[in-house]
């Protein structure tokens, strides 16, 4: 009952029907400061979106603790978030936690170990269900050294 007290007012927001008017990236950067404000200790997010089509590009948003959020187009990178996000799908996962710590497994791949040069302690990466099996995700990091606790991850799932 507490981690929905905790989740309410984010929850509240993204339900409200203006905010699906709002600037996606805005919106997004939003979100990731109100996850601060109810205690996350967000250091960075990025959600992606692939196009359904081939030549449509993979739209990603991303923000930083300190920035506002920017919305970029790109292909995938081999080593990068989407290489993780590929296997989840294989797998039919819909959560991974990957720890970043300098010795972590998960620096095979380039994207976990340039977080972790940069001061990132685990990675939280949710698939999300409303993408209708064209891989849309969400990523959240932290820079507290013993990374993400169990509340963290149940706000996290109810924000899912």
């Amino acid at each position: 009952m507490q981690m929905l007290e905790r989740a309410r007012p984010v929850i509240q927001w993204l339900l409200d029907p203006d905010v699906r008017d709002l600037d996606d990236a805005w919106m997004f950067g939003r979100l990731a400061q109100l996850l601060c404000n109810r205690g996350l200790p967000l250091w960075s997010a990025t959600t992606t979106m692939r196009g359904v089509q081939a030549e449509i590009p993979m739209r990603r948003l991303t923000w930083r603790r300190g920035t506002s959020a920017e919305e970029s187009s790109t292909a995938p990178v081999a080593g990068g978030q989407e290489e993780i996000e590929a296997r989840m799908l294989e797998d039919g996962e819909m959560l991974a936690r990957l720890p970043l710590s300098p010795a972590a497994e998960e620096h095979r791949f380039s994207y976990c170990k340039g977080l972790a040069e940069e001061g990132g302690r685990e990675l939280i990466l949710f698939g999300l269900p409303m993408s209708r099996g064209n891989g849309t995700f969400a990523a959240w990091v932290t820079d507290r050294e013993e990374g993400f606790d169990d509340d963290d991850v149940e706000l996290l799932e109810a924000i899912v």
